[in-house]
C-alpha cells in the first residue's frame, strides 16, 4: 500500500458527482412540460438506472 494523507482519503469518500437537472415531461396527450433545475424539491429524485451514451444520463420511464 502507499502512504497517502488523511486529506485524501477524506476527498476519495466524499461526492464525487454533481448532477444538473433539465429535460421536459410529455404527456401522452403530447402536452410538454418543461423543467429546470429549480423546478425540483430536493431528495425528490433518485436515479435507480441510468444509459451514459456521452456526458449525459438519459432517464427513461416505463409504465
Amino acid at each position: 500500500m502507499y502512504p497517502v494523507s488523511e486529506a485524501f482519503l477524506q476527498a476519495v469518500q466524499g461526492n464525487t458527482r454533481k448532477y444538473y437537472w433539465t429535460g421536459k415531461i410529455t404527456t401522452a396527450a403530447g402536452a410538454e412540460y418543461p423543467f429546470m433545475q429549480e423546478d425540483i424539491i430536493k431528495g425528490s429524485v433518485y436515479i435507480t438506472a441510468q444509459c451514459c451514451g456521452n456526458s449525459e444520463i438519459e432517464l427513461v420511464y416505463f409504465r
